[in-house]
């Protein structure tokens, strides 16, 4: 009788552990990982594009140093949208693929306005005063300082 308890025992812990391993391997199945790359017209890679799956908040990644990039996706998902500062957006069919190379085009519209911003330790009343408009034709003219001692005119 107690060995027949014994024989029992181990049938119910197989049994559970065969349903754990099939629920696992069900909720594997339902993911597909979609890789890729991001390139301009020239062919030269998109470093820090942003990828996600359309709809999502919370389904998505950026691209690489190379370009590329890597996506576990739901097996619903059918487009990624693809962007980046200064291009186009781009919207990607993905149906059944799981590899794709996307193309971003320049986008046409020009900068009305460049706000750069600072780093350190200032008085609130010395900050206010350092607030100054500029134009495009004086970014060009400004020189460039590769390494100090720099002056700056």
């Amino acid at each position: 009788m107690e060995n027949v308890r014994k024989h029992i025992g181990t049938f119910f812990s197989l049994c559970f552990l065969f349903l754990l391993l099939n629920s696992q391997m069900a909720l594997a199945q339902q993911r597909n990982t979609v890789k890729g790359i991001v390139i301009d017209e020239k062919g030269e890679p998109i470093i820090g594009a942003s990828v996600q799956l359309k709809g999502s908040t919370t389904i998505g990644t950026i691209t690489d140093l190379d370009g590329a990039f890597s996506l576990d996706i739901p097996k619903g998902g059918k487009i990624l949208v693809v962007s980046f500062i200064g291009m186009s957006s781009l919207e990607v069919s993905i149906d059944g693929k799981t590899t794709i190379k996307v193309v971003l085009k320049e986008s046409n519209t020009e900068l009305t306005e460049v706000v750069v911003v600072g780093y350190g330790q200032q008085k609130k009343a010395s900050v206010v005063g350092s607030i100054v408009q500029t134009t495009g034709k004086v970014l060009q003219r400004a020189r460039s300082c590769a390494s100090p001692p720099c002056r700056f005119v």
